[in-house]
């Protein structure tokens, strides 16, 4: 009787192709990377309502309203002489017997807390999303034009927030942060704008090259290996745990060093950090497991994925 076993024929390991094929595939994993980061650069930091969107919510973050008040603090105490807001702010029997020092100190904290009132006022979320709409819309409208200046007048702005101090104690001194039409003008022009220019659109044109590329060296790598399920395999568990990894190290932005830096700007600075890149954690994190379940899943199921090669023997 004849009895027909299957075998299967073991692939040989290639000395010249495995080691070209895990070359290219580690251009292929780092390249992965890459994209993603582009998209989400693209995405977020180009388009005007993505980032908008983005940074919206940072206008009732604790981070945000301490460091705005902050600033608001200061530009008031250097504006205002002790002796002209001490009487409007404080009374007579809270002045008696303090120093410059310590009356500086007092005022600094009655500003501080009338500001931080102030910036919880809706209003102060819209005056912030108008704000970045503009400046962002501005910025990205000149980088596509063949402008060479870029001209952003932060005065409304200064004067939304400045409306707002009316409504509480700081307003007797509220017309200290009014600033007149002009004043508040940044101009960016010459080499420095040009350069930018020049850098988003290298960017636009990388950020399309550098997906085609990366789907090159992977299509590369497995048709060049010996093993081609094998090598998608490791590619995208390699690929995964890099992404993972990387969805990680951005949960910990508090791991930057940031030593030159009071502690109210560190924390608006890590906040802000942390909320640009949300999107990029969240797509690293679902990438990167999509990219290791599927390739768990092509091992577990095989029947999903072409069989090996096999010969026939007949007994």
């Amino acid at each position: 009787m004849a009895k027909t076993i299957e075998r299967k024929t073991p692939k040989q390991h290639h000395y010249a192709r495995t080691p070209i094929a895990s070359f290219f595939g580690f251009i292929a994993v780092i390249l992965i990377f890459a994209s993603l980061l582009t998209i989400w650069l693209n995405r977020t930091l180009t388009d005007t309502n993505t980032y908008v969107n983005t940074v919206a919510p940072l206008a009732v973050r604790p981070e945000v309203i301490n460091f705005t008040a902050d600033k608001i603090t200061s530009a008031l105490v250097e504006n205002t002489p002790i002796d002209e807001a001490a009487p409007k702010l404080l009374k007579p029997e809270e002045i008696a017997g303090l120093s410059d020092t310590q009356l500086n100190q007092k005022l600094r904290s009655v500003i501080n807390d009338s500001a931080k009132k102030a910036l919880t006022n809706p209003e102060f979320a819209n005056l912030w999303v108008a704000t970045n709409q503009t400046i962002h819309s501005k910025f990205v409208n000149q980088l596509k034009s063949d402008n060479q200046s870029l001209t952003i007048d932060f005065s409304p702005t200064i004067n939304g927030a400045t409306k707002l101090l009316a409504s509480t104690q700081l307003q007797p001194i509220s017309d200290k942060l009014l600033i007149e039409d002009g004043k508040a003008v940044v101009n960016l022009d010459g080499g420095s704008f040009e350069q930018a220019r020049k850098f988003y659109k290298l960017f636009q044109t990388f950020s399309i090259a550098v997906i085609i590329v990366a789907l090159i060296f992977l299509g590369l790598s497995i048709w060049i290996s010996t093993h081609h399920l094998k090598t998608l395999r490791r590619i995208l568990i390699s690929a995964g745990v890099v992404l993972l990894i990387f969805a990680g190290l951005l949960q910990t932005p508090s791991l930057i060093s940031a030593d030159n830096i009071s502690a109210i700007d560190k924390d608006f600075a890590l906040t802000l950090l942390d909320v640009l890149t949300q999107r990029l954690q969240t797509a690293s994190l679902v990438v990167g497991i999509t990219f290791i379940a599927t390739a768990i899943a092509s091992k577990l199921i095989p029947k999903f994925w072409p069989k090996s090669s096999a010969k026939t023997k007949v007994i």
